[in-house]
């Protein structure tokens, strides 16, 4: 027996009683809706591999099978989760294009590919011993490029796009071109009045015939170009142009040097260089962009796939906003529900509207502050127990000094309580991100009573 959940556009199928008599294959005789995009099948005794009834719908985005003896990765949807399952030998590699991944507590062994490492919090792939993991992700920002840029592969309705960094390589080619490299960048950034056979040409050469390794970014349509065309905003990445060749379409970014936060927070020398006083400022700058699209733009935009993969930081460690491709404009007569993508909080609840957003963002200040992802403990801090024996300065990134100057002290204190608020389950209890961004202008941090490690979550709850 089994139950359709009805959840505005679409439906969740879930068991109608957990622990299935078992063990057997994903059932394939239910009559599963065309519009399905959430199958949560945890915690049963489910084995063998995703039927193909499953995998060809065409709305499904996110597959949970945790819990189960599955054997075999899918990677035909946006989300999956695999934990406490049966998965044995190596790891297939398409899976860097899934949003999300937890393949926890499997038996898997070989090398993690390096893209699917720096992608997804360490915590997806323990406790798989024989996993052999990367010490670091800097060999994402190593590559000295200077312009961004993303392809997009037209697929009938969905265009699926794939961003390259540019220019070192032009650079390095300067010998080849009968015009001055400075005055043929200048059209390259005018891409909409350059002519297209000699641009497609430029960036076959830079990207080595669109290798991989400078891929930023997957899935989205054409509203990444139409969107940030319009958008204008220090802590978001610039768009220069785009160029349509064929079944592709190219954007061209601005050069941002030191690449992703995620990876900067992975690798022990950058995590060094990323101070108190710089997390601070990057937490702001997020918080400054997002009340921009929200508040600012008309339409308001909301991003729905905020994460520290797409926080890309400058030479000066100054924070930028990138990657709109599944960005969606806001239609004040519209309805907040719509069909899944982006974070896992807009998968389950499958509810719209910029209080997702903030809630990303609260992810993103707790993991730039305790240097990875927080995700056991934004789960255990619900619970008031718990959060009167975590204490702060026990939460804070160890590779940093503890703050001794007081004034970090009281930033950090602030941006922790504000990300808290912003995690409150209750959409309607958390805060607007221009209350957020408003508060970082004042110059005027709440004064400490105690030191850090006097300070619980709980009363940072209450603060």
């Amino acid at each position: 027996m089994h139950k359709l959940i009805g959840l505005g556009k679409g439906l969740v199928l879930k068991p109608f009683k957990q622990q299935l008599d078992g063990p057997h294959s994903i059932p394939i005789h239910i009559p599963y809706p065309s519009n399905l995009p959430t199958l949560i099948l945890r915690n049963n005794r489910l084995s063998g591999t995703t039927p193909i009834q499953i995998a060809k719908l065409p709305y499904i985005k996110l597959i949970d099978l945790s819990g189960n003896s599955i054997g075999h990765i899918p990677t035909d949807f946006l989300n999956v989760n695999l934990s406490h399952n049966s998965l044995l030998g190596p790891m297939p590699r398409p899976l860097v294009y899934l949003h999300s991944l937890d393949l926890s507590y499997n038996a898997l062994e070989g090398p993690i590919p390096p893209d699917v490492w720096c992608k997804f919090p360490e915590s997806s792939f323990l406790p798989n011993s024989k996993l052999v993991k990367y010490p670091s992700c800097s060999y994402q920002t190593k590559e000295k490029h200077q312009i961004y840029l993303k392809i997009f592969l037209s697929h009938a309705l969905l265009l699926v796009f794939v961003g390259f960094l540019l220019f070192c390589k032009l650079k390095s080619n300067k010998a080849n071109f009968d015009q001055p490299l400075a005055a043929k960048h200048a059209d390259i950034f005018k891409i909409r009045n350059f002519d297209g056979k000699i641009a497609y040409k430029d960036i076959i050469e830079a990207t080595e015939d669109f290798d991989i390794r400078y891929c930023i970014g997957t899935g989205g349509s054409i509203n990444e170009a139409k969107i940030l065309s319009e958008i204008r905003h220090q802590n978001i990445v610039k768009l220069f142009g785009y160029c349509l060749h064929k079944c592709f379409m190219f954007l061209i970014y601005d050069y941002i040097e030191r690449g992703s936060l995620f990876c900067i927070l992975r690798d022990e020398n950058e995590a060094m260089e990323l101070d108190w006083i710089k997390r601070v400022n990057v937490v702001k700058g997020i918080a400054h962009a997002l009340s921009y699209i929200h508040h600012d733009c008309m339409p308001p935009i909301l991003h729905r796939d905020v994460s520290t993969n797409n926080i890309l930081l400058d030479s000066k460690l100054k924070a930028r906003l990138s990657d709109f491709g599944i960005a969606r404009v806001l239609d004040p007569d519209s309805s907040n529900q719509t069909q899944i993508a982006g974070t896992y909080e807009l998968a389950y609840t499958m509810i719209v509207n910029e209080k997702c957003d903030v809630y990303s963002f609260g992810v993103i200040v707790m993991e730039t502050i305790s240097g990875s992802h927080p995700g056991e403990f934004i789960s255990s801090i619900t619970r008031r127990s718990v959060a009167e024996n975590i204490i702060l300065q026990d939460f804070l990134d160890k590779r940093l000094p503890s703050p001794s100057d007081l004034r970090v002290a009281m930033d950090i204190v602030r941006v922790v309580s504000i990300a808290l608020a912003c995690l409150n389950p209750n959409l309607k209890s958390r805060p607007w991100i221009r209350e957020v961004s408003q508060e970082f202008l004042v110059n005027n941090p709440p004064k400490l009573s105690c030191p850090l490690h006097n300070i619980s979550m709980s009363e940072l709850m209450n603060w």
